[in-house]
């Protein structure tokens, strides 16, 4: 199976995204240089993980092993 390699961000949306994840986690995130391929797609992932990241929308330790775990074997994610 065929692996992406990070890349820079295109255009301003992504540019802006980026920089608004370095200042909110304090480093680059793995996925956003893999979305950066689709830069249409970075604004749309930086709101989903605005919304997760509020505290509004915590999951129990254990279910979101679970949920871990199905979008892994999902994608077909090895470990």
């Amino acid at each position: 199976m065929a692996r992406l390699q990070p890349t820079a961000p295109h255009g301003f949306a992504s540019r802006l995204c980026v920089w608004m994840m370095r200042r909110v986690f304090g480093r680059d995130l793995r996925p956003y240089g893999i979305a950066a391929h689709a830069p249409r797609v970075v604004p749309g992932i930086t709101a989903l993980n605005i919304i997760f990241e509020t505290g509004s929308w915590d999951l129990d330790p254990t279910l979101r092993k679970l949920v871990h775990l199905r979008v892994a074997s999902l994608i077909g994610c090895v470990f």
